[in-house]
């Protein structure tokens, strides 16, 4: 029998997580710089908004929440949270580069990854695991 205990072990909850940022990747790696910002357009975010995103996202609620951990890049709270900044408003801001923002979403895969091999993660933990994997792959939708 599969008991939910058996779901939510470290190894069951790291390859959705690696999963979605490998896709994510790949939808991302062929765009020019240009098309990362994209053209303005109802109900839709930028592709470097939503490569940001799913980072801060993932630090926010893996690292920050449960962990307890400071936040790695303060500034990013006030660009790529969906909490601060509306759809209508996500073209306003100065992005850090693509350089940039691929090495701050891999430094909080990194400590994500990290934190989850280091122990068997609590119910919650493992809830939290689950939702960054879903809303990476959510972001990634075509």
């Amino acid at each position: 029998m599969i008991t939910r205990e058996a779901l939510s072990t470290s190894e069951v909850l790291l390859d959705p997580l690696l999963d979605a940022r490998r896709v994510e990747l790949a939808l991302l790696d062929d765009l020019t710089d240009a098309q990362m910002l994209g053209a303005r357009a109802h109900f839709l975010e930028p592709p470097i908004w939503e490569m940001g995103h799913v980072g801060w996202f993932q630090e926010y609620w893996l690292l920050r929440g449960p962990g307890g951990a400071d936040s790695i890049c303060p500034a990013r709270t006030r660009s790529t949270t969906s909490f601060n900044v509306s759809y209508t408003r996500r073209w306003d801001h100065r992005f850090p580069s693509r350089a940039a923002t691929l090495a701050y979403i891999t430094e909080v895969l990194r400590r994500s990854v990290a934190r989850l091999e280091s122990r068997e993660p609590r119910g919650d933990e493992a809830y939290f695991y689950t939702l960054a994997a879903l809303h990476e792959d959510m972001h990634a939708e075509i």
